[in-house]
């Protein structure tokens, strides 16, 4: 890497002579000092008197364009004729000195838009060096230009042709609103100014001792720049130089501005302070050597805006050193980023940083070498890692450095990833650094296949929710641990069954597919974990010359927990001890279950089967059926006594004709509970099955396999097959002997009837009076709806219908009689569902299967009936129930909708959670964008929104491609500006899915008045979106949103919370009260990206969990789910924004 080169200029004729003409001019040259005075006259009348050297500072010239007037003319006089061969030489050396403040305005110029000829240098040459300075050294003058308007086009040039000018010096004056080519600024303050220098092979540019405040510096291909004992606030910007030199610069920045360096051979900033704001941005681009030396960064805040990621960008630079200099107090982005960058080589301090909108403070990606020695790293915090990032770069050596209260949600302080090489960590200290919902509280290091050397360190203090207190490493290749002590780290987070046993492991050393690892002269005292109070390994560890003091394990391994990684090189089942010990001390280490100082996990055991009796030495179950393990004689590879059931056993059945089912409550009894059930694709006869099947019971790491042979049992007496398994049935034993019985007395009862026949002949008599007044009121009430549909005069386009062409809406507009349909021309053909006001019948109409709801009549039903009708018949949209008609009898009145191929969302989700329906996340997206889609047509009618108030998943039915269509409105609301909140609040919906505002509005009347502002128009349409919510949870988990504590699926990471879930089976009123007012919210079964991740690939098993778009997407499906039962309305995302954010997430590549 190296400063790209200056631009290649090709011989030509005139640059041949122009050579020659500086080998002429070095003898032959004409020198001429001037000094000029400008400013202005103290006798006015001199001020019509042309400009001349004779002009003295009480006389001056009243303007530069005069001096440069008289300046052009003399040169124009001394150069020679068109038709000469003479070659001149000039070299000026022009003084002027500003006697008075130089401020333009608009009619009149007196500063800026100077000119000089244009001189054509290859038969002449011009050299004209001009310094500006004031009279006055304690008084500084003012030259200012007038412009228009604050940008850069509008900043007037002082100098409009310099083409013959080599350098412009200013000194004591103070530059305003000017566009200036200088090349020396000495004791100046210059405001609002641009300086920049076109000319290729500028020597030099040099600022010192000034203020630039809100000005430019723009230096291309300029040899060197200095720019020392300054105060600068705006952009800097350098491009192609050999050396660029900063010396106690004070940079100061309120607005957006850029300090970058590209294409240099060497970079260097010393004793400087730099006060960074939000868009302030220095980067360091295709350049040699960057050194940052005893200088200050600090953050302040200025307002609020966007910013980048990283304040120091450094790319494509071969060195890079940063030197005795702090960076502190940053907000929001992080501090620095390398990418490419060759050796870095850093001995900084970094304090009090809280990075939110990066994953670090420093982050390292593809450097060679990157060395990390005498640094302070303290109070720093980020999402991914507190303090540093080291990707993807050869080595990383960190020496003689502290870090000191680091966190990071993710992976403590610092993180190495993918390192090539080495890894060397020496001499440094690590205290108080925390993972709060990670791994690796001081140090995360994954993957590279590297060497890592860990020696005279001290880890002390740091913690991780995972696993590794203070080191957490994954796929290291080589690990040299040495002299180093480890106390006081923890690992909090507990878990109790599953067998991934790396989670919750190594109070302070966790080691996951390490497969050469040595420890030797190291301490390990009072550290804590759930396994492995000090150590955890998954693969061979020599440990020689150490100590382990005082090491506690929540459950076992008070000092270390040795189990198998995930393709580890080491046989852990045939070898019995993978951790080689020489003289290592253990001292009054713990665990509270079993193994005070080295445990792994079970490798043998004795399992039985309890409570049942045996047929003949068989053991008999039918499909259902309890049947209860007990395990017995467990023990380690170390030979201790398992007491407790801690880790679960795999359960495999030898029949494919079946399944287990699994509950594994009672482990702490040493019992689990398996049902054996019937495969849902299976045709098995229980009554002429009797092929032998068995059970095989094994650990992680036994070598052998337990067992247990049994025969399948017809089902009992009275039991039906449901679902796989024998439930109770019909009771025909019990009730055909009540069948004898019932017809004695019957025969009794029929000579007894014939007494009644008469009174039967008087009841017919008023039957038929009955009907004929039923046949009056039918009629009455049709003709009374049809009416009501006639008059119905708002045209559906009003409602922004959509997908309906201009024939439907005409028909739906105008031919409204058409809803009444005859009972013949409806044929039933099955009910289907039932409720309290009435039955849902499948049917035949048209030649077409449609649904017939059926709803009794009454004063309440009647009304509740119309206004469902009214609205339907407005209503048309693909994800909403179509509607067809009406029929009305006597007792009942009937609505004819549209059917639902595959029933109701409800029924869906039951199924899902039976395991009889399987569904890809994509697939459940692709269901909740229609009913959103759906949703945000009712919300987005005029001028009165529809409020459905009733959404839940049996309110949604999917039809024969499984598109969703919202249906029952009988408790929808429109609502406008002036309607009241309490008409929202009457005949509420289903409990579950009432959004809080609702629960309080209807609880009480004080209530209600504190609460009415969340229930006005504009918040209305979000009681909606909080059961849509609920849905959304349900769909996804496939369970119900409450009284689920025994939920396998939603309590995977709560079992570990010692009994004080908040997931407790309270009364509905109850929970109605703590939804309201104490926001509890349905169960999410893990509390970060980590615990996802290990959910989704266990429970997300038709969808590809290891997928980076499928997690990313499923924790944005999260996050709206959470967004939309906020508890304040306000919170909560409209349908709209909610169709976009799932169509976003059902088009990634999941």
């Amino acid at each position: 890497m190296g400063a790209t080169p200056r631009s290649e200029m090709k011989l030509s004729s005139t640059a041949k002579e122009q050579s020659s003409a500086d080998s002429y001019c070095t003898d032959h040259t004409t020198s001429i000092n001037w000094v000029y005075f400008v400013g202005t006259p103290q006798n006015p009348s001199l001020s019509n008197i042309s400009c001349t050297l004779n002009r003295t500072e009480q006389n001056p010239c009243w303007s530069f364009n005069e001096i440069f007037t008289h300046l052009s003319i003399d040169i124009l006089n001394r150069l020679p004729k068109s038709n000469s061969t003479d070659y001149v030489c000039l070299n000026y050396t022009v003084t002027i000195n500003v006697v008075s403040d130089m401020v333009e305005n608009r009619g009149r110029r007196t500063a800026c838009y100077n000119n000089l000829p244009d001189v054509d240098l290859t038969v002449n040459r011009v050299h004209i060096a001009l310094t500006i300075t004031s009279t006055d050294a304690l008084t500084p003058k003012v030259i200012s230009c007038f412009k228009e308007e604050r940008h850069i086009l509008s900043h007037p040039p002082f100098l409009l042709e310099p083409q013959p000018m080599t350098s412009i010096i200013i000194d004591n004056v103070k530059v305003h609103n000017m566009f200036l080519r200088a090349h020396g600024i000495r004791r100046t303050i210059l405001q609002d100014v641009i300086i920049q220098d076109n000319h290729v092979n500028t020597d030099f540019f040099k600022a010192e001792h000034s203020k630039l405040i809100d000005s430019s510096i723009i230096l291309p291909e300029t040899d060197e720049v200095f720019l020392e004992n300054t105060t600068f606030s705006g952009d800097l910007l350098i491009d192609g130089c050999k050396t660029v030199y900063i010396n106690n610069l004070w940079y100061h920045e309120n607005n957006m501005s850029r300090l970058k360096f590209t294409n240099c051979n060497t970079v260097l900033m010393e004793n400087s302070k730099f006060h960074i704001a939000q868009r302030t941005a220095i980067i360091f681009e295709t350049t040699i050597n960057v050194a940052i030396s005893s200088s200050e960064f600090e953050y302040i805040h200025t307002e609020d805006g966007e910013e980048d990621e990283y304040t120091i960008t450094v790319s494509l630079v071969f060195n890079m050193k940063i030197l005795g200099s702090v960076f502190k107090n940053k907000k929001g982005g992080g501090w620095i980023k390398m990418v490419s960058v060759g050796k870095v080589f850093a001995a900084l301090t970094a304090s009090n940083n809280t990075c939110t909108k990066a994953e670090t403070i420093f982050y390292f990606y593809l450097c060679k070498i990157v060395e990390i020695s005498n640094s302070l790293l303290s109070n720093n915090s980020a999402s991914h890692s507190g303090a540093m990032i080291v990707m993807k770069s050869d080595s990383v050596t960190i020496g003689n450095t502290i870090l000191d209260g680091n966190t990071a949600i993710k992976n403590g302080a610092i993180s190495l990833a993918e390192i090539c090489d080495t890894i060397s960590v020496y001499s440094s200290v690590f205290t108080n650094n925390h993972a709060l919902k990670g791994s690796g509280g001081a140090m995360s290091v994954l993957g590279g296949r590297n060497k890592m050397y860990l020696m005279d360190n001290d880890f002390s203090s740091n913690g991780a929710k995972i696993s590794g207190g203070a080191l957490h490493a994954m796929h290291v290749h080589h690990l040299e641990i040495s002299l180093t002590t480890f106390q006081r780290n923890t690992v909090e987070y507990i878990i109790r069954d599953d067998s991934s046993f790396y989670l919750s492991s190594g109070g302070a050393i966790s080691l996951f597919n390490c497969q050469a690892t040595t420890i030797t002269d190291t301490k390990f005292i009072n550290n804590q974990a759930n396994r492995g109070g000090a150590l955890y390994t998954g693969d061979a560890t020599a440990i020689s010359d150490s100590l382990f003091k005082n090491n506690f394990a929540f459950d076992t391994g008070g000092a270390i927990f040795y189990a198998s990684s995930f393709g580890s090189e080491f046989d852990y089942v045939n070898q019995t001890l993978p951790v080689l010990l020489d003289n290592v001390l253990m001292e009054e280490n713990r665990a509270a279950i079993y193994g005070s100082n080295i445990s792994s996990p079970i490798v043998s055991f004795s399992a039985s089967i309890v409570e049942k009796m045996t047929d003949g030495g068989i053991f008999k179950y039918y499909p259902g059926e309890k049947m209860v393990l007990q395990f017995n004689h467990m023990l380690d590879r170390q030979g201790n006594n398992i007491p407790v059931l801690y880790e679960l056993p795999s359960i495999k059945i030898s029949d494919n004709n079946f399944v287990l089912e699994t509950n594994y409550s009672k482990h702490k009894e040493n019992l689990i509970e398996i049902q054996i059930a019937i495969q849902q694709t299976s045709t098995v006869d229980l009554t002429n099955y009797h092929a032998p099947i068995s059970i095989s019971i094994s650990f992680s790491e036994t070598n052998f396999s337990i067992v247990i042979p049994f025969l399948i049992d017809e089902c009992p007496q009275d039991f039906v097959v449901s679902y796989g398994k024998c439930v109770s049935g019909f009771p025909l034993s019990k009730v055909i002997p009540a069948i004898v019985a019932t017809s004695i007395v019957l025969t009794f009862l029929a000579i007894v009837g014939g007494a009644f026949i008469c009174v039967f002949c008087g009841l017919c008599s008023w039957k038929m009076i009955k009907v004929a007044r039923g046949v009056y009121v039918r009629q009455r009430s049709e003709k009374e709806i049809e009416e009501k549909l006639l008059q119905q005069n708002i045209p559906i386009e009003e409602y922004g219908s959509v997908n309906s062409d201009e024939h439907n809406r005409s028909a739906a507009t105008h031919n409204n009689d058409y809803y009444i349909i005859s009972a013949h021309e409806l044929k039933i053909k099955k009910k289907i569902g039932e409720g309290s006001s009435g039955s849902v019948y499948k049917a035949k109409y048209n030649m077409m299967d449609v649904a017939v709801k059926s709803i009794v009549r009454s004063d309440d039903t009647h009304e509740n009936f119309e206004k469902e009708v009214m609205l339907l018949v407005q209503l048309r949209h693909p994800n909403i129930i179509s509607f067809y008609g009406i029929c009305i009898s006597e007792s009942q009145m009937c609505m004819v909708v549209e059917l639902g191929q595959n029933g109701s969302l409800e029924e869906m989700i039951k199924e899902m959670k039976k395991g009889k329906m399987k569904m890809t996340f994509k697939e459940k997206l692709k269901i909740l964008i229609g009913i959103s889609n759906g949703m945000k047509y009712l919300h987005s009618i005029q001028p009165k929104c529809l409020i459905h108030r009733d959404l839940k998943p049996g309110n949604i039915i999917l039809d024969h491609s499984n598109t969703p269509k919202v249906c029952d409105f009988g408790l929808s609301r429109a609502v406008s500006i002036t309607t009241q909140t309490n008409s929202l609040t009457a005949n509420i919906g289903t409990l579950i899915y009432m959004s809080p505002e609702l629960i309080l509005e209807d609880d009480s009347s004080e209530e209600r008045s504190n609460n009415n502002l969340l229930l006005l128009r504009e918040n209305a349409t979000k009681i909606d979106v909080y059961s849509f919510a609920i849905i959304m949870y349900e769909l996804l988990f496939e369970e119900t949103p409450y009284w689920n504590e025994n939920c396998e699926k939603l309590n995977y990471f709560n079992h570990h919370n010692n009994g004080t879930s908040s997931e407790k089976k309270i009364k509905m009123f109850n929970l109605l009260y703590h939804v309201a007012n104490n926001e509890k919210r349905p169960l999410i079964p893990f509390s970060n990206v980590d615990e996802m991740c290990i959910w989704c690939e266990k429970f997300m098993t038709n969808d590809d969990a290891t997928n980076e778009d499928f997690l990313i997407g499923f924790d944005m499906y999260i996050k709206l789910m959470k967004q939309c039962w906020s508890t304040n309305p306000r919170e909560r995302p409209s349908f709209e924004r909610i169709l976009l954010k799932l169509t976003d997430i059902f088009n990634m590549d999941l």
